[in-house]
């Protein structure tokens, strides 16, 4: 089988789920091939499994389309020749209307020029899936069309409007994956079609269940908390610094340090409310980590929190894999009950699930499982079977190549 992953930018440290399911399928010996819009920020650290797998080899990228106008139509002129005649049809206004006349669907299939026939080309998030539908009924890409969508694809307002709510994409497109029950609810509503709809959960590595617990956490003076996530307002980080600063105010509890990897927008505005609280001498920011360096500071956690909200545009959490990480390593998870959270854990058994923005309910859960180690462990212990029952990235993988295979015989029947 030939596969196409398509994706904005890869790779990406804040999509390792992206980076697994890629290898996952290779171990699984389908053919794979990468077409990334854009190349990663020279900066970031590279995951081990993109040298492990010599995914530079299967990546190919794409020419971004020039803000400048005159720069854009001049490279449109460089880039045309005899072999890519058929380009061309990227301008058919009257077929595809106004859309075209930035060039956006030219510059996007100079990304295909070499490679542009596979039975599955699966896109990740939304609008590279409503690119890949247009850009093979303009006839220059053959292949069935997966979109899996993954949060604020189909939550945030302007993408949704600037995408027509995604109509072509749930006419035009083949099959579609959403992440959790929430992901899968919310698809319906747009308009997409449950028969071409499934949930499929994206995993972390497998390799978290090759690092052992230890006797570190318990052995440990400090009791340590740890958040994974992207600083950005649908993660409620500023809760669970409200959280801590309770902790002490409230519970009179000091013996902890909070640990927060991950990188974003809001970074400098927690930063500065950390320092108003008076907690920068327990509150530390870690900035981006790979996989590997997350897995060993989960090794090294008591109990792993993710404070998601409902943003003020309506979005939320649409499965959160932090939390799986975080059991699977065999720590206890304290998080909110938004959005597709819930999929993620087992309330009262492998975690705690709490409301929305109340730092008094955050407080209290981790006062709990700091007051009683022996239910902490349970937990842990239980988080860490659930991961493997549920949420196994080679069953996973088994799961999405049925679901390719399905598709690829549903073409074979109609011929």
């Amino acid at each position: 089988m030939r596969v196409a992953i398509v994706v904005h930018r890869f790779p990406q440290l804040s999509e390792t789920f992206i980076i697994n399911q890629i290898t996952a399928l290779i171990d699984a010996g389908v053919e794979v091939q990468i077409f990334s819009y854009y190349r990663p920020d020279p900066s970031q650290k590279l995951q081990p499994q993109f040298k492990a797998y010599n995914l530079q080899e299967r990546v190919r990228y794409g020419v971004p389309l020039p803000v400048n106008r005159v720069k854009k139509y001049t490279n449109f002129v460089r880039h045309i020749n005899h072999k890519r005649l058929s380009f061309f049809n990227s301008l058919n206004f009257f077929k595809f209307g106004k859309e075209v006349l930035n060039l956006r669907y030219f510059y996007r299939a100079l990304l295909f020029a070499d490679y542009n026939e596979f039975d599955i080309i699966h896109c990740h998030f939304g609008p590279i899936g409503h690119d890949i539908v247009q850009l093979r009924s303009m006839g220059l890409l053959k292949g069935k069309v997966v979109t899996s969508f993954h949060g604020y694809d189909f939550q945030n307002r302007d993408i949704l409007d600037e995408f027509r709510q995604y109509k072509q994409l749930f006419k035009n497109g083949d099959g579609f994956i959403a992440n959790s029950n929430f992901t899968y609810k919310s698809l319906v509503a747009l308009g997409c079609s449950p028969i071409k709809l499934i949930v499929i959960p994206v995993s972390s590595s497998s390799k978290v269940f090759d690092f052992q617990a230890s006797n570190v956490r318990e052995s440990a003076k400090v009791f340590k908390i740890l958040t994974i996530a992207r600083l950005e307002e649908v993660k409620g980080i500023e809760y669970a610094i409200g959280g801590m600063h309770l902790l002490q105010q409230k519970f009179n509890f000091g013996n902890f340090t909070y640990n927060i990897i991950g990188s974003g927008s809001l970074e400098n505005k927690l930063k500065e409310l950390v320092d108003k609280l008076e907690l920068s001498n327990k509150i530390h920011f870690l900035g981006s980590k790979t996989q590997d360096e997350v897995f060993k500071f989960l090794l090294d956690t008591n109990v792993f929190l993710l404070t998601s909200v409902t943003t003020n545009a309506g979005a939320a959490e649409a499965q959160g894999l932090a939390l799986l990480e975080a059991q699977a390593a065999g720590v206890p998870v304290v998080a909110s009950r938004t959005g597709g959270v819930p999929d993620s854990l087992i309330d009262g058994e492998t975690g705690i699930l709490v409301p929305e923005k109340d730092v008094d309910a955050i407080a209290s859960a981790i006062i709990k499982l700091y007051n009683d180690p022996t239910t902490s462990g349970e937990m842990g212990a239980r988080g860490r079977t659930f991961v493997k029952e549920n949420f196994d990235q080679e069953a996973l993988c088994t799961k999405m190549i049925s679901f390719y295979n399905k598709l690829l015989k549903a073409n074979s029947a109609r011929s």
